[in-house]
């Protein structure tokens, strides 16, 4: 009896080991009186610049449809313009923005901002405008903290980004190396931190949440990001790694992200909209 070959199709590969998904939350840049100041257009050149190093695992560029948001991903993406491969145009995603939040805040981000701002802001020197900036910021986000409700529901719109990376990683080719860069804003992005991040201290005690940005070096800075990564070993088991792009921020610890919560949160989220579609990369 002769020999035997067993033909596999070109196209068959198997699913969901050695698996790789960085997504990284970006917070837009910084904010002039109409869209982007002209820092926040460089800062948006020069996140698209620092793209252009990884584009052979860039899929797409979502952002909120803000427009502070999508001027930031429009003008990083032109950086990528040339880019040879399969990189998608860059799309709207409604869920990475504030306006999307059923629970209406009980108070006016804006006008918090501008009550603490100086009149004279833009006569000062660049480095004060922003530490100005921040300040406001930050006692922002504070009297966000407040409002529990808000926060949760915030927080739980990224958690349904995570969450749904997390399973698609099982369906994923083996050996995918995939970058999604995906756009937001200071709100949402604090509000998922503070439901899911969690601080190791000097004595490697975990604590979940926490009560005022200056606890993990402030605010997210204009163009600043945060990225999960979901990996799959080589049997399919799943490790998430969480990391700032501002390294100075491990002086206040190390971090981690609390899965149990993620899913919770996505739950919440899925329950509300009604929505378990699952969107291709």
């Amino acid at each position: 009896m002769g020999n035997f070959e067993t033909k596999i199709k070109p196209e068959f590969r198997e699913q969901g080991t050695n698996i790789s998904i960085d997504l990284e939350f970006l917070r837009h840049g910084d904010p002039g009186p109409e869209g982007l100041s002209i820092e926040g257009m460089e800062q948006a050149r020069r996140y698209g610049k620092k793209l252009t190093e990884r584009r052979t695992d860039l899929k797409k560029l979502y952002s909120s449809p803000i427009l502070r948001a999508r001027q930031t991903r429009d003008i990083a993406f032109e950086q990528l313009s040339e880019t040879e491969g399969k990189l998608g145009m860059p799309r709207d995603e409604t869920i990475l923005s504030y306006e999307s939040i059923e629970t209406k805040p009980k108070f006016s981000w804006q006008e918090h901002l501008r009550s603490l701002l100086p009149l004279n802001l833009g006569e000062q020197s660049e480095d004060e405008q922003q530490k100005k900036k921040i300040e406001a910021e930050t006692s922002a986000v504070e009297r966000m903290f407040e409002d529990r409700e808000y926060v949760r529901e915030a927080a739980s719109r990224i958690a349904y980004l995570v969450n749904k990376y997390i399973r698609m990683a099982d369906r994923l080719n083996s050996g995918s190396q995939i970058i999604l860069p995906k756009i937001s804003h200071n709100s949402l992005l604090m509000s998922f931190l503070k439901e899911t991040l969690y601080i190791i201290d000097e004595e490697g005690k975990k604590v979940l949440g926490f009560d005022s940005p200056k606890d993990i070096g402030g605010v997210l800075a204009p163009a600043e990001s945060f990225s999960v990564k979901i990996k799959t070993d080589e049997n399919g088991e799943k490790i998430i790694d969480f990391s700032f792009s501002n390294q100075d921020r491990l002086k206040n610890g190390r971090y981690g992200l609390d899965v149990d919560k993620i899913k919770e949160l996505a739950a919440e989220y899925e329950e509300a909209e009604g929505n378990f579609s699952r969107s291709e990369l």
